[in-house]
C-alpha cells in the first residue's frame, strides 16, 4: 500500500512538473463534457483495475507453469505493456521512469495476490487509478483555466 502510495504522489508531482510540456502534447483526447470525464472515469478507475488485474495475476498465472519465472515473465510484460502506453501518451523520458515504477508494483501486486486474494489487488489498483485519473484531471483543468 505505502507503494501506491509513492506511485501516486510522484505521478502528481510529475504532472505538475512537466504539465505544460507533457500534458498539453498528449495523446488523450479530452472533451469536456461531464458525461464524456464520467465513462472516462469509469472505464479508467473502475473497469480497467478489474480486467486488468484478472488477466495479470489470474489468467497469466495459470497459463505459465514454473512459478518464479512464471513471476518474472509476467512482471516484466507487465511493465512493457504500461511502458508503450506511457511512451504513447506523454513521452519516452516518462515511459523509462514510469515503467520501473511499474515494474515493482507488479510485482508487489503479485505477492498481494497470493497473500490476501484477487479482491485486494483490485481495490489497491482501483484506489491508484482513482488518484492518478483525478490528479490528471485535476492537471488538465488547471491548464485550461490559464489558458484561458
Amino acid at each position: 500500500m505505502a507503494l501506491a502510495l509513492i506511485v501516486l504522489l510522484g505521478s502528481y508531482l510529475m504532472y505538475y512538473e512537466f504539465s505544460f510540456s507533457s500534458i498539453l502534447s498528449a495523446h488523450i483526447p479530452v472533451i469536456y463534457n461531464p458525461f464524456y470525464l464520467t465513462c472516462l472515469l469509469v472505464c479508467l478507475v473502475f473497469l480497467n483495475p478489474l480486467l486488468e488485474e484478472w488477466f495479470w495475476r489470474i489468467f497469466l498465472s495459470k497459463t505459465l507453469d514454473e512459478r518464479e519465472k512464471k513471476l518474472d515473465i509476467i512482471n516484466f510484460h507487465y511493465g512493457l505493456y504500461h511502458f508503450y502506453i506511457i511512451y504513447y501518451i506523454i513521452g519516452i523520458k516518462s515511459a523509462f521512469m514510469f515503467t520501473m515504477t511499474y515494474l515493482s508494483f507488479g510485482r508487489s501486486m503479485q505477492f498481494m495476490k497470493e497473500k490476501y486474494g484477487y479482491g485486494s489487488c483490485v481495490l489497491t489498483h482501483v484506489g491508484l487509478s482513482l488518484g492518478m485519473v483525478l490528479c490528471f484531471f485535476d492537471v488538465i483543468y488547471n491548464q485550461e483555466q490559464m489558458v484561458e
